[in-house]
């Protein structure tokens, strides 16, 4: 059984590396979706709580509230476009 993660404060390749390596570090499986999103295995309680602290020592944070993930995804949406529209004018 798989559950989403949303990770509060990503905002470019270097905040996905940052994640990958406490992902990896903590050794749980996962597949990135998007800025802020991925993919784990179900995590136990303790799990959780390593990873929300490896997180928050970088800068990130778990989101757990239906209203902030909804808001962090129009942000991604947000970012991207800022992206695209600056490889289109280069």
């Amino acid at each position: 059984m798989n559950n989403n993660l949303y990770i509060k404060n990503m905002v470019c390749d270097r905040c996905i590396f940052s994640v990958n390596n406490i992902l990896n570090k903590l050794d749980i499986k996962f597949k990135f979706i998007s800025l802020g999103e991925y993919r784990v295995s179900v995590l136990n309680s303790s799990l959780n709580l390593k990873l929300r602290s490896e997180l928050i020592n970088v800068g990130f944070d778990l989101i757990y509230d239906k209203q902030k993930i909804i808001s962090s995804k129009i942000k991604v949406v947000f970012l991207n476009s800022i992206a695209r529209t600056n490889i289109e004018t280069e």
